[in-house]
């Protein structure tokens, strides 16, 4: 699809990165198919899909089609994602228009209105909406209980473990962990998307990795040295299902074994879990956290002979400031934001950037933890390993009919890794018998995704 933007750089770019699933050519607008106009007025020749605003040239352009626009508090809206997904959001605000009596005008969806023939205008500000979903996701506020164990002089780690976990507790059943309600990001996307098949007449085609098969991503927390030797039971499994998957590990909460770490990067890949694993990221400063950065960077990487490419913050932290260290670091990619969780540690509330799709934040790609990790599953919801697989099964399904990156977290250190491995090879096995399924690594879905970009 051949796509011009009329917008401003700041706001084409946000654009461009709802589209970016998509396999999309940005070009003039002689020569494409369709134009995205915001804030600015549209070329009414064109196919146009325009994205509304307060902008004096929104107002104008709807004078001029006897549109009378009133803006409301945001309702929930429901969008249709493929022929079994339907998407929701409740934006902050949404555009209701008023239509002169006239046949061409169709306002038959619940995303766009037509007020001629190959135009699509959204009812919601497409733009602002995902400024403020990434906004509110890097910028949360911090909840009292995470401020004080983080604050305290010594690891967030030494308080009891039992402690931690009674303190992160809540209530969720099963009906309450449907994916489709918790991907607000996607729901704009595809309402972007349906606007531009609206106003083209053509359909969008997903970038290759995004297509057919869905990536399935494999990735291990190892906190203890205890974990670090569990790890290789794990790793047996997968050896034995001929599959790999990425492993975290901190270079100072714990001695390496710098034997057992180069069979974790034997056909896998290690990256860098920070070097204390204290919980304080969210509160250093640029300096010191690319120090910090750049320090486990190094010993992993000397250890595995090899770069370290990818990071993932302990306790799943992270803001603008800790993305732009990483960038600085030399880290090409970030995996510390999850699409949800039920209570995240640093809000003690559900938080997630709501997107199944990697995504560029502060010039690093970040590849969101799309499932639910197994610590808030089995410790944060108080589930049994069986029913956390069926919970991951749901919703990997979701994801699958999106094409989505499917990332599961599991930690050598709980019960998928603890003793009894059997339920890790129960998930391994239905991840490896799924002909859909491409299992690879973070490093690599990232090479893929640039390939295309």
């Amino acid at each position: 699809m051949k796509v011009a933007v009329q917008a401003v750089p700041a706001d084409a770019a946000v654009i461009s990165e709802l589209l970016s699933p998509w396999n999309v050519t940005f070009t003039e607008p002689e020569d494409a198919d369709v134009s995205i106009v915001y804030r600015q007025k549209p070329i009414e020749a064109k196919s146009t899909v325009i994205i509304p605003s307060e902008s004096e040239s929104f107002k104008a352009w709807a004078r001029n089609n006897g549109l009378k626009v009133t803006i409301k508090p945001g309702n929930l809206v429901y969008v249709p994602a493929t022929s079994y997904t339907t998407l929701s959001i409740t934006p902050n605000r949404q555009y209701c228009y008023d239509l002169p009596t006239n046949p061409i005008f169709d306002d038959s969806t619940s995303t766009d209105v037509k007020p001629k023939e190959c135009t699509a205008t959204l009812k919601i500000n497409a733009v602002k909406e995902f400024n403020g979903i990434v906004d509110a996701t890097l910028n949360p506020k911090q909840a009292k209980l995470h401020r004080l164990f983080t604050g305290l002089p010594v690891p967030y780690g030494l308080v009891p473990a039992r402690i931690r976990n009674f303190m992160m507790r809540t209530e969720c059943g099963p009906e309450n962990l449907a994916i489709c309600d918790k991907l607000p990001l996607d729901a704009l996307r595809y309402m972007l998307s349906n606007a531009i098949e609206n106003a083209s007449g053509k359909q969008m085609e997903k970038k290759p990795i995004f297509l057919d098969n869905y990536v399935c991503l494999l990735t291990h927390d190892v906190e203890t040295a205890q974990g670090l030797q569990k790890a290789r039971f794990i790793k047996k499994i997968e050896e034995k299902y001929d599959t790999r998957s990425a492993w975290f590990l901190p270079s100072k909460r714990y001695k390496l074994n710098d034997g057992a770490v180069r069979e974790l990067a034997n056909n896998g890949e290690v990256g860098a879990h920070d070097t204390k694993h204290d919980g304080k990221l969210a509160h250093l400063p640029k300096k010191e956290l690319v120090e910090r950065f750049s320090d486990v960077k190094h010993t992993l990487g000397t250890i595995i002979q090899q770069p370290v490419e990818g990071f993932r913050a302990p306790i799943l932290q992270h803001n603008p400031t800790i993305l732009q260290a990483l960038n600085e670091a030399g880290y090409t990619y970030d995996t510390s934001i999850p699409a949800w969780e039920p209570k995240h540690p640093y809000t003690m509330k559900p938080h997630g950037i709501g997107t199944v799709y990697p995504l560029t934040l502060n010039g690093l790609m970040e590849i969101p933890l799309t499932l639910p990790q197994d610590h808030q599953l089995l410790y944060v919801l108080g589930l049994k390993p069986e029913e956390a697989l069926k919970i991951w099964a749901v919703m990997a399904s979701v994801i699958r009919d999106l094409g989505g990156i499917c990332m599961f977290l599991v930690h050598p250190d709980y019960e998928f890794g603890n003793g009894n491995t059997s339920y890790y090879e129960e998930l391994i096995g239905a991840v490896t018998e799924d002909p859909q399924a491409t299992i690879t690594l973070p490093s690599r879905t990232k090479t893929l995704i640039n390939e295309y970009s």
